[in-house]
């Protein structure tokens, strides 16, 4: 959840309350795709994207600004979740290391409270 507080920068008076939902989901994802745009190889072609919720939606649509992917995994906690997903971007679902093996740009966008990726291989 998410709040945007607006206040008169000279008496403090609130101006307005809205919903941050949308501005937060955008906002993320533009921040992933900059830092993208400058830090991948400019060649990147392979995007694993590790959850398939808002956020995973977000991230898919302003990445593929970024960059021209010629190929996107997806991996998610819940299976049916990560193919829904994958079929909607024209990916494919796959498991977590499969996902991210050889990819260029991985995403991690699940709330997940266990580690997903295992760090050997």
């Amino acid at each position: 959840m998410a709040t945007i507080f607006l206040a008169d920068p000279e008496t403090g008076a609130p101006l307005a309350v809205m919903d941050g939902r949308l501005i937060t989901e955008m906002r993320t994802a533009a921040v992933s795709a900059v830092a993208t745009n400058l830090l991948a190889n400019p060649d990147a072609s392979v995007l694993a994207i590790l959850g398939s919720g808002v956020q995973a939606r977000s991230h898919w649509e302003a990445l593929r600004m970024a960059r021209k992917f010629k190929e996107t995994r997806v991996w998610s906690p819940n299976e049916k979740h990560a193919k829904q997903f994958a079929e909607e971007i024209g990916g494919v679902a796959t498991d977590a290391e499969n996902a991210v093996r050889g990819a260029d740009v991985v995403v991690t966008v699940t709330s997940s409270k266990t580690p997903i990726l295992k760090g050997h291989g």
